[in-house]
């Protein structure tokens, strides 16, 4: 409740410039006769979360539109790299399927760089179970470098191989943080360090290790094409 009332009071200067219709309706649906801009402040701090519903229910009533958002209560974000998210339909059906989970907030992509932030309520969601569902809807999500010195790898590999041990194999050569596998996809992804190793030699290690990698074909996307 605490956070509801700072991002009212934090938000209310931004509102009177945005659109003077919400400041009428809020003012009136609290106090009649209120000195708004004197007593805004006041007023959020004494409300109780039964007089935010009551005030809300009032406005559905009346048939105006509003949408709350309820900040999380321990509010956190996590970064992934996706490579075979390659378009905007990519996009959405991740964000589409995150955001029907609870204790998620947000999702953002950045599709040239194939990277997508998710904010999420750390008391409800965790990043690992976040990249759980993207895995198993399809995709291959790995860790994002927040510093942008990471790189990223993708390969083939055959769908037998897409397992935890693979996974382990992977993460055992030198230079790679992270890695990943998607079944669907047939698909290995590894986050590593360029500065101790290369592409190349990354598939030299992988094919060492026992793991059929191959580099996939430049991708056209059949998504956007649906």
């Amino acid at each position: 409740m605490d956070k509801v009332k700072q991002y009212l009071t934090k938000q209310y200067a931004q509102l009177a410039i945005d659109d003077g219709y919400w400041d009428y309706v809020i003012w009136h649906e609290l106090d009649d006769d209120a000195d708004f801009d004197l007593d805004y402040c006041k007023m959020v701090e004494q409300m109780t979360p039964q007089q935010v519903q009551q005030m809300a229910q009032r406005m559905l009533n009346a048939r105006r539109c509003i949408e709350v958002a309820m900040l999380s209560g321990t509010p956190q974000s996590a970064m992934f790299h996706i490579d075979d998210m390659h378009c905007q339909k990519c996009a959405r059906r991740i964000r589409t399927l995150l955001l029907r989970r609870q204790g998620i907030d947000s999702m953002e992509a950045d599709i040239r760089r194939h990277n997508i932030t998710v904010r999420f309520d750390g008391e409800q969601m965790t990043a690992d179970s976040i990249r759980t569902i993207i895995t198993n809807a399809g995709y291959t999500p790995v860790s994002a470098c927040r510093c942008g010195k990471g790189a990223y790898a993708y390969f083939l590999i055959p769908a037998e191989q897409a397992t935890t041990e693979t996974i382990d194999k992977a993460k055992a050569i030198k230079g790679v943080e992270d890695a990943n596998v998607s079944n669907s996809k047939k698909s290995l992804a590894l986050k590593y360090h360029h500065q101790e190793i290369s592409e190349q030699q990354l598939l030299e290690a992988l094919r060492q290790a026992g793991i059929q990698a191959a580099l996939p074909k430049p991708h056209e996307c059949k998504e956007e094409q649906k």
